[in-house]
């Protein structure tokens, strides 16, 4: 299944000594469902392109979705002196 939410963790350190945490669900549902449109537009030219390169529209369409299942459970950490963002997709 493809990743439905991501959650964004961002730690920053401050001047004075504090730290600023926030954390952030963010619903990629909501990207999916307003990417659909430009998908079913571009669709035939996704079609046309790959065969005009020679490769099976099907095929490619089947590996892209197999990549996009996959990234269930990716982790993204990014961490510095002064701040960090980690960010999950589950």
């Amino acid at each position: 299944m493809i990743p439905v939410v991501a959650t964004v963790r961002l730690r920053v350190r401050r001047r004075h000594g504090g730290v600023l945490r926030l954390w952030l669900p963010l619903p990629i549902v909501i990207v999916w469902l307003l990417l659909l449109p430009f998908v079913i537009v571009l669709l035939p030219v996704f079609v046309i392109a790959c065969l005009a390169v020679g490769l099976r529209p099907v095929r490619t369409l089947a590996a892209f979705w197999a990549v996009l299942s996959a990234m269930t459970g990716f982790e993204l950490l990014l961490e510095h002196r002064e701040a960090s963002i980690r960010i999950h997709l589950s």
